[in-house]
């Protein structure tokens, strides 16, 4: 009995230092002005034609938390999956291209989107994960974001 109270006791101090960092974490903003100017890149480049979309998804900065990046990250995942209805209506591409194109603008100054746009991708998409470890860090990473420690 004794070995499972040491273990609870253990692990719990564990999840509360996972939970310090997340909350120092969470307190400092971090610049993401470089990763808006290269996806704002990425953006330009799929709309011009250098790159396919699939390029561009790859060519994402890794591991990155910023909201902005991920409206863009859907922006783009849909700009390729409605190629189909693009291709038959133009005014749903010229919307497209618009909204990408707006995008762009923003991200290429290193601004924040609006937040009513965050939120209404939020509503239906939670971020995006692109986490590119594997092995013990990809597990550890998995732990972080599955979490939820409630004070």
């Amino acid at each position: 009995m004794q070995f499972f109270k040491n273990l609870c006791l253990i692990l719990s101090n564990f999840l509360l230092c996972i939970h310090k960092k997340s909350l120092a974490k969470a307190n400092t903003k971090k610049d993401y002005t470089l990763e808006r100017k290269q996806v704002a890149e990425i953006i330009m480049d799929v709309l011009v034609g250098k790159i396919t979309v699939r390029e561009g998804i790859l060519r994402f900065p890794k591991n990155c938390e910023d909201d902005c990046l991920s409206v863009a990250w859907h922006a783009l995942v849909h700009f390729e999956a409605d190629e189909d209805i693009a291709a038959k209506d133009d005014v749903f591409r010229d919307v497209q291209v618009d909204f990408l194109e707006g995008l762009y603008n923003i991200l290429v100054e290193g601004h924040d989107l609006p937040k009513n746009l965050i939120a209404g991708y939020n509503k239906y998409h939670s971020g995006v994960d692109t986490c590119q470890c594997s092995g013990r860090e990809y597990f550890w990473h998995e732990m972080k974001k599955n979490i939820v420690i409630q004070d």
